[in-house]
């Protein structure tokens, strides 16, 4: 269903949500030096930054510098901003 000036949105736990077009963000892919939150494998989400952008293959991801130091290769979907 879809709203005047709302977008209805399917999220990666696979459920759908009406937002209001001034909440969406279009882009393709993060800029380098993009803060964003890791989630990580208890649930929570860890600050970090966008320092580089991945394909292997058919994956692609960001290469994220968090807070602690350690840089991870993530998929998209474990990344929030």
């Amino acid at each position: 269903m879809v709203f005047p000036f709302r977008w209805s949105v399917l999220f990666d736990d696979g459920f759908s949500r009406p937002l209001a077009q001034e909440n969406l963000i279009r882009i393709s892919i993060l800029q380098l030096n993009t803060k964003v939150f890791v989630q990580s494998p208890d649930g929570f989400y860890d600050p970090g930054v966008v320092c580089g952008h991945f394909r292997e293959g058919d994956k692609i991801g960001y290469d994220v510098e968090l807070d602690s130091g350690i840089t991870k290769r993530l998929s998209f979907f474990l990344i929030s901003i």
